[in-house]
């Protein structure tokens, strides 16, 4: 089911509505990216000094510099997701929109998500996963030695976390907050493996930069399908 409700995704992907999410959500992503990349060069000193004898002196600035943007990579790699979300979430609700329309027209969202609301929906989700990632940060570094056990961290907290959060974000437009969550905790693991998809999605470069908006629109899909199986009203 999750499949088939991610090909629907994908086979809308490329329209309008969609196009104009994607570039403002990439466009922000990467401003704040190259901010981050400027900010880092422009305060890291140059010229360490630690001994009397240069050559070691020289070895820990080349080492240093070398470090640098590795380091950055990896915590853009890391983070991407959150920020992405951030910028896309404000507009997601214009993706939600365009699924439903097309594949649910009779069981449309009775109300759109405001702009505030959409604002802290999306800031609530980056927020959560910068926020749980550092917090993970020990534990990626203690899993290190198990080769895998990184990646099976990084898949498992933000399957969790991204599967709630878009969840909520669709459930949120048909049934108060409460009702919405208590829906998403009925779907049993629906919403854990959409959102384990979502993830993969976003490791995956160049498939990342489309994952805010395929992820948001696959889970239309799935909660329709949720929601048909437990009737109109939760």
């Amino acid at each position: 089911m999750i499949i088939n409700a991610f090909m629907k995704a994908l086979d809308q992907s490329f329209e309008k509505g969609f196009r104009r999410v994607f570039f403002v959500g990439v466009l922000g992503a990467v401003i704040v990216f190259a901010a981050l990349l400027f900010f880092i060069t422009t305060i890291t000193p140059q010229g360490f000094e630690i001994s009397s004898w240069q050559w070691v002196n020289d070895a820990v600035n080349w080492m240093l510099g070398f470090a640098l943007y590795p380091m950055f990579f990896i915590v853009a790699w890391l983070f991407f997701p959150a920020v992405a979300t951030m910028f896309m979430g404000i507009f997601l609700d214009d993706v939600v929109d365009a699924v439903e329309d097309k594949h649910y027209p009779d069981h449309k969202a009775p109300h759109r998500i405001s702009v505030m609301d959409s604002f802290l929906i999306a800031a609530k989700m980056g927020l959560l996963l910068i926020v749980l990632n550092l917090l993970a940060l020990p534990l990626y570094l203690l899993l290190l030695f198990t080769a895998v056990g990184p990646f099976i961290l990084f898949l498992t907290l933000n399957s969790y976390l991204l599967g709630r959060e878009y969840f909520d974000l669709v459930a949120m437009r048909h049934f108060s907050r409460t009702d919405a969550i208590a829906l998403r905790e009925s779907s049993g693991s629906k919403a854990f493996l959409t959102g384990t998809l979502i993830t993969i999605l976003y490791i995956i470069p160049i498939v990342n930069l489309f994952a805010p908006i395929l992820g948001a629109a696959t889970m239309v899909h799935v909660f329709h399908s949720t929601r048909s199986t437990r009737g109109s009203k939760v």
